[in-house]
């Protein structure tokens, strides 16, 4: 048990007391500064890198976008998908082939695709790069 008869016993608890709150107190409020401060830095790095991110997903989805697009238009997916309906041949060759073999060379020059499907405009499976053919689900409209 402490026991504080003397002066000096008073004298010294005092002042190790009004050294040691104040140092504790300065020592806690810091921390919270830094906590918060810290907290704060954390995450506003985290939005600007999550903007960041999303303006390139945003941009390579274009850019696959505009790829697909070029595809889709290409005289040789147009004049085969014709030929297909007239059920006409391409120099003694199925206009299905060719198409086939058009997919797989665009595929082979753009490794981001995995498979390439062509359909119709009933939503049927004309040709693939893939054998077999991934089923395509479009949407109905």
């Amino acid at each position: 048990m402490l026991r504080l008869d003397s002066i000096r016993r008073k004298l010294l608890v005092f002042a190790l007391l009004a050294t040691l709150i104040p140092s504790i107190s300065t020592a806690w409020i810091s921390y919270q500064q830094n906590k918060r401060s810290l907290t704060e830095k954390v995450t506003r790095e985290l939005q600007s890198v999550s903007a960041q991110t999303a303006r390139e997903m945003d941009l390579w989805i274009k850019e696959r976008l505009y790829e697909l697009r070029v595809f889709a238009s290409s005289y040789e997916v147009s004049e085969n998908l014709d030929r297909m309906a007239r059920g006409g041949r391409a120099g003694g060759e199925q206009p299905r082939g060719r198409l086939t073999d058009y997919l797989r060379s665009v595929r082979d020059r753009f490794a981001d695709y995995q498979e390439l499907l062509v359909v119709n405009g009933d939503g049927d499976d004309v040709a693939s790069t893939a054998t077999p053919p991934t089923p395509s689900r479009l949407p109905k409209g």
